[in-house]
């Protein structure tokens, strides 16, 4: 034998009635040193001699029989002597190494065991009429009218027959005579019983209606399988008259009042016919045998089994078993029937099916009737063999395929007409199949894996559930017309579902691996649920309460569930199906049927009816659905080119209603998608939110790209832009000394212009008053700073006059430092000088409003001490304080050199640079070429420009559409889609052509009109030096040789000055 794939010698000794392992042995083949997983024992072993020894302990392993390579589970006796390894009596019947031939050497025992039994419990088995505790109250619907039905008549042999089983019924109390009016009568109905005896019963198909059930879950086969794993012995016994256990109350009774000839009787015991009886006939029974343990009961057959457990033989358990139900039944006065009893079988017959220790399969009787069943001659013949194919599919799986021919005879709209050919030789086929069904074994609930094929056809649903590689049920069953028109990952699904569903008490609770072959189930297992199909998200969500994990297999190795989802595989059309398969077709099915994913759409019928129509069209789109139909490929690489973007999400994909779904978005023709575009664009919000609202809604290969090369060609949308993110910090160097770097900008306020110096090192700075803008004006107050303080080594300004100037040229070179400036509009690029300014505004508007004086004050500020540095900006530029109007102690005037400033400027920068950059982006590099667009002056439209070449790191010079120079800073600077100045919207997207040929027009006249409206203020201020100079006027600036003084026709062209008059003035 093979323990842990380890072999091992046994004795195989039948009158050993345990197992025994030496520890040595056990050692080697568990690695179990320390004897860890060996339970202690106080059972003593005696030995053949007659010696006694006391085990080390007990343990089950795993052994497994070479001959059927099948594994058992067989306990141990750990013994410290060496001795041979011995498997006894019970593991040698177990393991199916020895075979005992009860029929021939235990026939005197059984019957002796038998008859010990009945006599022990014979009051069980005797009489005729058995009582369960409490009686029943059948409620009734009022709004129901009660129906009287006349008296039958019979024929005098069958009236002498039921006058003497009324008398019977009436002697044992089953009846009682009625001799006051009642509101329900019913017709008695009579039946012979194979002896010849008469049948009572009554037609209560009028009461029916009228009682209220009080639903319980019905018991079938399948509960007790299930718990049938490694039983070895089994007892059928039946209760006698089993709904006649059942006590009516008076009222009840009434309502079961029928008409014989000799006179009216009611039921006193509950009555077969009436639609309560089995429900609350199980309930009671249910009650009576609960926590019997190898006990079960469908409604009058009851199956008794034993089993090993606890030491114990399955022998020993079935016969306690047994005595116990029996004994319950004297308790709970249960009636049984002596003449069915089958008492400790390892085969028996129940509910139709034979139970073994092999397994079930099915009846033979039930086959022998299929057998000889002769040509149907109707429909309701046809339909009864059906019935008996459905019973007996879960042993032969092939039978709904070969049954599929006789399925069309029972349509509602096919009139019956038997071909010898076609539905003979399926008839024929069925019972050569039938001829060797094979046997299905118990599932075992410890098993270690649990399998569920599950596979879709063209026509069917097949699932097999399998536990540890044996076959444990088959089920099938046909499509719908609407369920044949899903894509075929909806089949696939829907046979999980089936599977699951149809096996539910078998794998809920438990982890369940369940095999398909279409491969893009196990990704929309995976995603998100909103991710998938209406249809799939409906499936998926069904199957959310059971634990189990999708792995693919291929369609080569699924036989068994293939072959079991083509069961219908002819022409017929799944929609007229048999009475049991519509009674097993779940609510979720129908519900699933009835998804229509145009109804989670809001759209007119108009454009519903477009889009179907131009899906239909589209020739890409038409082959998409195709294979949404039969499948995808399983590589990307045999998909067809066009469709391969697709592949990716393919088990997202759907269909339905002509259109083509990804999730719950519509894949848009290609016909329609510039349509759909400027639906999403209508409102001119920009690419991300157009891409936000498209993605919920639509979808095509390409579609990013395609709405950013509309938005990047809409005019409208170019022209009104928000302000750029800003880029990360460029921070001018920190000067080792003060007044190495200075900074200088204009000021206005009250009409009055200011020059403002700054000291880069210091923070110190200079206010002073010019009476114009003009470079001499400010090149003077400068040259006193420069006497005052020294030199500068740089100059930072802005591009606007007077520093663009050449007089401002010279000035910086014969003063010897150098002349750095920025982008005109953009302060931030200066903004030391900003800030010095800022604080300037600020503290002579608060002065005027005050009446204080302002020199006074600025020097109070130039003495307060900086946040951080400890020291004020006339410590660091003067290494002193100076004296002001605050009295202070001499000690605080004497000079001091101010330490580790450079590293305090350092640190600030560096926290500020830092605080900035919190969500700066660095933007693209501009070529020159090409075409962007600038924020124009005194406007928020972005204006075309074409780069010209980069002035600084982040500064450019760009030329407009009308020829004007300007310079200006990356951040004001938008790169565009559009491959020139005049380029029009291209790549077949026409969406705004019509709005761009309107309003261009328009456009272009505004442009003229404001570049000559800005022409004239920059002539006038040019003349008047005494008004004060913008920033606007200081944006523009002027190339070479295009000048403020442009003049322009009417029609809005640039009136050039000829080049040999450069040199000169023309007024």
């Amino acid at each position: 034998m093979c323990i842990n794939d380890v072999m091992v010698s046994f004795q195989l000794d039948s009158g050993a009635t345990t197992n025994c392992l030496s520890e040595s042995v056990y050692k080697t083949v568990t690695k179990d040193k320390q004897l860890r997983h060996v339970k202690k024992t106080d059972r003593r072993l005696l030995m053949y001699n007659g010696s006694e020894v006391r085990p080390a302990g007990e343990t089950i392993l795993r052994v497994v029989n070479p001959k059927n390579k099948e594994e058992y589970r067989v306990r141990f006796y750990i013994v410290r002597e060496k001795t041979r390894p011995i498997l006894g009596f019970r593991a040698l019947q177990y393991m199916k190494l020895m075979t005992v031939n009860v029929e021939n050497i235990a026939v005197a025992t059984d019957r002796h065991d038998d008859k010990h039994v009945l006599t022990e419990f014979h009051d069980v088995f005797e009489g005729e009429l058995g009582t369960l505790e409490g009686e029943l109250h059948l409620v009734t619907d009022p709004k129901v009218p009660p129906v009287k039905l006349p008296c039958r008549k019979w024929p005098a042999p069958v009236k002498q027959q039921v006058k003497e089983e009324l008398d019977r019924l009436l002697e044992l109390g089953v009846i009682a005579p009625v001799n006051t009016p009642t509101d329900w009568i019913s017709s008695l109905v009579v039946t012979m019983k194979p002896n010849g005896k008469a049948r009572l019963c009554i037609d209560p198909r009028p009461l029916n209606k009228a009682i209220k059930r009080n639903h319980y879950p019905m018991r079938t086969i399948d509960d007790v399988l299930e718990e049938l794993q490694g039983a070895q012995y089994f007892t059928h016994l039946d209760a006698r008259n089993g709904f006649w256990h059942v006590v009516l109350d008076e009222e009840s009774s009434l309502l079961t009042t029928f008409e014989t000839p000799f006179g009216k009787y009611r039921w006193r015991r509950l009555p077969f016919g009436v639609s309560a009886s089995p429900e609350e006939f199980q309930r009671r029974m249910d009650e009576a045998l609960r926590d019997l343990p190898g006990v079960f009961a469908v409604h009058d057959d009851i199956i008794i089994w034993g089993k090993d457990e606890d030491g114990k033989s399955a022998s020993e358990v079935h016969d306690r078993n047994v005595k116990q139900l029996l004994q319950r039944c004297r308790e709970k006065g249960i009636k049984l029937n002596s003449d069915k009893v089958e008492y400790k079988k390892t085969e028996i017959s129940y509910l139709g099916h034979v139970i073994s220790t092999e397994g079930v399969k099915a009846d033979p009787k039930k086959i022998d009737a299929v057998k000889k069943l002769k040509t149907p001659e109707d429909k309701a013949a046809v339909q009864r063999l059906l019935g008996m194919v459905g019973y007996l599919q879960k042993f032969a799986p092939r039978l709904s395929e070969i049954a599929t021919p006789l399925r069309q005879l029972v349509k509602k709209n096919v009139h019956f007409r038997w071909d010898e050919q076609v539905h003979g030789k399926a008839l024929q086929e069925i019972k050569e199949v039938l001829s060797q069904p094979p046997v299905l074994k118990f599932f075992n609930p410890k098993a270690e894996k649990v399998v569920l094929q599950c596979d879709a056809s063209e026509f069917g649903l097949g699932a097999c559930l399998m536990a540890d590689g044996h076959p444990v049920q088959y089920a099938s069953r046909a499509l719908t017309e609407t369920e044949r028109n899903y894509a075929q990952i909806e089949k696939e699904m829907l046979a999980i579902v089936f599977g699951l569903e149809r096996f539910e008490r078998y794998v809920y609770g438990r982890h369940v691996e369940v095999e398909s072959d279409h491969k893009p189930l196990i990704p929309i297992h995976k995603k998100s649920l909103l991710s998938a199909p209406k249809r799939l998200q409906r499936m998926l969500l069904r199957t959310q309460k059971y634990d189990y994990t999708v792995v693919y297999k291929k369609g080569t190795e699924m036989y068994i569930a293939d072959t079991l989802s083509r069961a219908v595989e002819s022409s017929g059309t799944g929609g007229d199906r048999t009475r049991r398969e519509e009674i097993f077709q779940s609510e979720l099915e129908k519900e699933i049927e009835t998804v229509n994913m145009t109804s989670h759409i809001a759209v007119t019928e108009e454009r519903l009816t477009e889009l179907q129509e131009e899906t239909r069209r589209d020739q890409d789109l038409g082959l998409l659905m195709k294979i949404v139909q039969t499948g995808w490929p399983e590589e990307r690489r045999n998909v067809p080119v066009k469709l391969q973007d697709y592949f990716p999400f393919r088990e997202e994909i759907s269909l339905q209603n002509g259109l083509l779904f990804k999730g719950e978005r519509i894949v848009v023709p290609e016909n329609m998608r510039t349509k759909v575009m400027s639906l999403i664009h209508i409102s001119h919000t920009g690419l991300q939110g157009c891409l936000r609202r498209a993605r919920e809604v639509v979808y095509w290969p390409g579609m990013n790209k395609d709405m950013e090369q509309l938005i990047g060609q809409c005019e409208a949308c170019q022209t009104y832009q928000r302000n750029q993110t800003k880029e990360p910090m460029i921070s001018q160097p920190i000067p080792d000394l003060p007044w190495q770097f200075v900074g200088v900008d204009l000021l206005e306020l009250n009409g009055r212009d200011y020059v403002v110096t700054v000291d880069y090192y210091s923070d110190f700075f200079e206010v002073d008053r010019i009476q114009n803008k003009t470079g001499k004006e400010v090149i003077n107050k400068m040259k006193a700073h420069f006497a005052r303080y020294g030199v500068p080594e740089r100059v930072i300004s802005d591009n606007g006059p007077p520093f663009n100037s050449e007089e401002f040229a010279a000035f910086a070179r014969s003063f010897g430092f150098e002349h750095v400036t920025s982008s005109p509009g953009y302060p931030q690029s200066n903004g030391k000088a900003e800030n010095a300014v800022k604080a300037a505004k600020n503290l002579m508007r608060k002065t005027s409003e005050t009446k204080t004086d302002p020199y006074l004050a600025l020097l109070e500020l130039r003495n307060i001490p900086s946040e951080k540095m400890k020291t004020s900006p006339s410590q660091r530029l003067f290494g002193r304080r100076t004296r002001t109007a605050v009295p202070s102690a001499k000690s605080l005037l004497k000079p001091e050199t101010c330490r580790d400033v450079r590293n305090k400027l350092m640190e600030k920068k560096e926290k500020q640079t830092s605080y900035y950059n919190r969500g700066a982006v660095e933007l693209e590099t501009l070529k020159p070429g090409q075409v962007v667009r600038f924020k124009a002056p005194r406007s928020n439209r972005w204006v075309k420009a074409t780069v010209q070449n980069q002035v600084d790191v982040r500064s450019y010079k760009i030329r407009t559409e009308d020829g004007r120079m300007y310079r200006r800073n990356r951040k004001q600077i938008r790169s565009t889609s559009s491959s020139d100045m005049t380029a029009p919207v291209q790549g077949g997207q026409q969406l705004y052509r019509h709005l761009i040929d309107k309003s261009q027009e328009k456009n272009d006249s505004d442009t003229r009109l404001e570049q000559r409206q800005t022409r004239q203020q920059d002539q006038q201020k040019e003349t008047q030096s005494q008004t004060p100079v913008t920033e606007e006027n200081r944006d523009a600036e002027q190339s070479d040789k295009v000048k403020d003084d442009q003049t322009y026709t009417r029609s809005g062209r640039v009136v050039r000055k000829p080049a040999y008059l450069n040199d000169y003035k023309v007024g």
